[in-house]
């Protein structure tokens, strides 16, 4: 047929190849060829998840096997987060890299990804940590002898006393502050190499070290040189970037030679993490670190410091029309990449009969969009 595009084909453009659409794409199909491609790519896929059907070893280590125990009975998994993340009961969910380690409304653990290899020093080590060995990086775990509430039904008080020694944790051991543990790597997996460097589970208190840490810490808002308030909240509706480099540029002047780029990245963490709501992303926040320790040491090479003058042309010139135009078309693009996998998911629902409202439902996203890309 000159021109047919089969299932198949959009489904693999779209990297939209679960197991739910090709199974609906091979009901829709009427294109012998596609329907044996189709065929073909869904007998691949079970024939892999029956030669990976492995159950928990029997001897599995008791913090490990409470961590299992306490984990959602139908938990959100996935072996490529590129391609999403699906729901399945917790026997399957657990053949995948990542898994959801906590129940919606508890925290059975704290999850932290470390994206570095220093040693973890200055508090009590965690319970788990699950390393990828491809690059040394990892998440961690550290396991409450009693689940710890969130949510609607929690004690604001002490939701708040956990999301700050959370914070502090992530601080001192300089985690990815962008990452929410919603998954992490699943500790059973063969992919990963799992090491258990405290058996028994802790309680909040015994990290509340982290909190004298974390206020002694050098940041911007404490730090005796910091003179920026009045020009943060001037250049705020510039946007947090900016408003984040005036503020942490005062206490890198005065560290000299020793602000480098990971020095002032510390600096520039941790003013993130409590002055930006939604936070900068750990890229944005290095790009930052980086502009402000190169002037430093430029600065500091040369015999002279910078100026209010200096640091007004560099705003203005990064924060043209133009330069804001490039910018948000090039967001524009990459959101609408990332929403190609639920198009297709919801012109095969459609075309399955499902309705818009089911659709919608089904994807979490609003009825009106889903008509748009239906019609379209």
């Amino acid at each position: 047929m000159a021109g047919y595009v089969g299932w198949a084909a959009i489904l693999k453009c779209n990297h939209a190849l679960s197991t739910d659409n090709l199974r609906r794409a091979l009901q829709n199909s009427t294109d012998s060829q596609d329907i044996s491609e189709l065929q073909q790519i869904l007998d691949t896929r079970t024939a892999y998840r029956k030669a990976t059907n492995t159950t928990p070893p029997a001897d599995l280590h008791p913090i490990l096997q409470l961590m299992v125990t306490r984990m959602p009975q139908k938990p959100y998994f996935s072996d490529d987060l590129s391609r999403g993340i699906r729901i399945r009961e917790k026997s399957a969910a657990l053949r995948h890299r990542e898994i959801q380690p906590n129940q919606p409304w508890e925290r059975q653990c704290l999850a932290l990804d470390i994206d570095h290899t220093e040693q973890l020093v200055g508090l009590p080590p965690p319970n788990v940590t699950v390393t990828n060995t491809a690059n040394g990086h990892r998440h961690v775990a550290i396991v409450w002898k009693k689940p710890v509430l969130v949510g609607p039904n929690a004690s604001r008080k002490a939701e708040a006393y956990y999301t700050d020694i959370a914070r502090a944790v992530g601080q001192c051991w300089k985690a990815d502050p962008n990452y929410t543990g919603l998954l992490m790597h699943n500790p059973l997996h063969s992919h990963w190499r799992t090491e258990i460097y405290q058996p028994e589970p802790y309680e909040l208190n015994d990290f509340r070290d982290a909190l004298r840490i974390v206020r002694e810490m050098p940041t911007a808002a404490n730090h005796p040189r910091f003179k920026g308030g009045e020009w943060v909240d001037r250049y705020a509706a510039l946007g947090r970037n900016c408003a984040t480099w005036e503020a942490c540029r005062w206490p890198a002047y005065s560290m000299g030679r020793d602000a480098t780029v990971d020095a002032v990245l510390r600096l520039v963490e941790s003013y993130n993490a409590t002055h930006n709501s939604p936070p900068l992303g750990h890229r944005e926040c290095r790009h930052i670190a980086l502009s402000i320790s190169n002037y430093v040491l430029a600065s500091k090479r040369k015999g002279h410091s910078m100026t209010d003058t200096d640091w007004r042309q560099w705003v203005e010139h990064t924060h043209t029309p133009e330069v804001q135009a490039r910018r948000g078309k090039a967001s524009g693009e990459a959101r609408r990449g990332a929403s190609e996998q639920e198009r297709a998911t919801a012109r095969l629902m459609r075309a399955d009969g499902s309705s818009y409202g089911v659709i919608s439902q089904v994807l979490g996203i609003p009825e009106s969009t889903i008509k748009r890309w239906c019609k379209n």
